[in-house]
């Protein structure tokens, strides 16, 4: 990408502490170019991981992708010196400390902001959590400096004061080694997706397309992705979020499952999501592989090998973690992967549904093994079906947040074309 003049729009806060307040009118496209950042797969973790640089001067970092974060999130480790001409503490109880939505209301006293930096007391205080491995810490801190990304056409942009968290380094824990931290890309106020769209005045949406390839990059995209005429065959169908009051994350409101077409029996009323975030179906960009509450993916495991069977596809002994596995050799191949059951997830009605191809429902558990890429969640999982980012590869996702809906392309390998064509 060229490199071009920055762009220093007004601080994302106080844009950020007035938009609480307006109507939405202030997220209509204003005629500003959307963002985009790089993602790859890290092959020994399985996690997505972008691009972004921030301070001043600008360092590039690697983030972990979270689509159920609140905040981005970077180590900052005690004694190390923070090199940021730009860097603030946010102090506690003020506008943007309130508008995080801090349950703690405390102040800090500078634990994990670094030495180098003019960090004062009294900063606000944040719960957070490495959405990997569930470990949380309570006195994170809210800080601001300069974050930078390149639009579509190459031009840097910068956005001064955004918001982030401070964290201790013992939250890396569990992350792809080299990243700082983790992107969080909720609906929350300090989310990325809300303070780069409103400090730009963008469109309030956000796109998001994970490579398949461990050599291969996807993007993330703010303000929506914007397409060239050789991606104009991707059709996008939609379906309305289920957002319950927390977490914080993003459900869809799944109806039914169908296996090469034939619906399962299933209860609708275990597919949908309470007010409090139980049941339903929601979508992860951190577990790698579908997990399945234990009743329905024994129905999707029992439909799919006696859909696989009718395809004349031979099952073999179980690979852990997976329990469907097959011969590879009696697999053909297609445009869309292995040629194995399709998978539907049922949406708003029959007309709408998200289909999963062999390329995102199988994967090679070892030589001439594929196994249906689902794993048992067990009876008692709290959200019914998590989708993995196994089954979301190669599919193009934009997240309106004004109107709370998800488009979706289902594989781009059907018009002949993957997210490492989007970048």
């Amino acid at each position: 990408m060229n490199r071009a003049s920055v762009v220093s729009p007004a601080p994302a806060w106080r844009i950020l502490i007035a938009s609480l307040w307006l109507s939405s009118s202030i997220f209509l496209a204003s005629g500003n170019v959307g963002l985009v950042a790089p993602l790859t797969r890290d092959l020994a973790t399985l996690q997505y991981v972008m691009e972004i640089e921030y301070k001043t001067p600008l360092q590039k970092e690697k983030l972990v992708i979270d689509l159920s974060g609140d905040f981005m999130w970077v180590q900052c480790n005690p004694g190390a010196v923070y090199k940021s001409s730009t860097y603030l503490p946010i102090p506690c109880h003020t506008p943007l400390c309130t508008a995080s939505g801090s349950r703690l209301f405390g102040c800090g006293h500078c634990q994990y902001v670094p030495s180098g930096t003019r960090c004062k007391n009294n900063t606000c205080i944040e719960e957070l959590m490495n959405a990997v491995t569930g470990r949380e810490v309570f006195d994170a801190e809210l800080s601001q400096d300069v974050v930078a990304l390149s639009t579509i056409k190459g031009t840097k942009v910068e956005v001064p004061q955004f918001a982030f968290v401070c964290a201790p380094p013992a939250l890396l824990r569990g992350l792809a080694t080299g990243v700082a931290g983790m992107a969080g890309l909720n609906w929350a106020p300090l989310a990325l997706p809300f303070q780069l769209t409103v400090a730009l005045e963008l469109d309030r949406k956000f796109g998001l397309c994970l490579p398949s390839g461990n050599e291969t990059r996807g993007a993330v995209f703010f303000g929506g992705p914007s397409f060239g005429p050789d991606k104009a065959n991707v059709k996008l169908n939609y379906t309305f979020l289920q957002i319950p009051s927390r977490p914080r994350e993003y459900f869809l409101g799944v109806s039914g499952i169908a296996i090469n077409q034939n619906k399962l029996a299933i209860e609708s009323d275990t597919l949908k999501v309470n007010v409090v975030g139980s049941g339903g179906t929601a979508i992860s960009s951190v577990f790698p592989y579908t997990r399945v509450a234990t009743p329905i993916y024994s129905a999707i495991v029992n439909a799919f090998v006696k859909e696989a069977a009718a395809m004349n596809i031979s099952r073999v002994a179980s690979v852990k973690p997976f329990d469907a596995c097959f011969d590879a050799s009696t697999v053909r191949s297609s445009k869309v992967g292995p040629a194995v059951p399709v998978i539907d997830l049922l949406l708003d009605n029959e007309y709408v549904y998200w289909r999963i191809y062999g390329a995102n429902s199988m994967v090679e558990a070892k030589d001439g093994v594929l196994c249906l890429a689902f794993v048992d969640a067990g009876v008692y999982s709290g959200t019914t079906i998590v989708i993995g980012t196994q089954q979301l590869q190669d599919n193009l996702l934009l997240f309106d947040l004004i109107e709370f809906k998800l488009f979706f392309s289902s594989s781009l390998l059907a018009f002949d074309t993957k997210c490492s064509s989007f970048i």
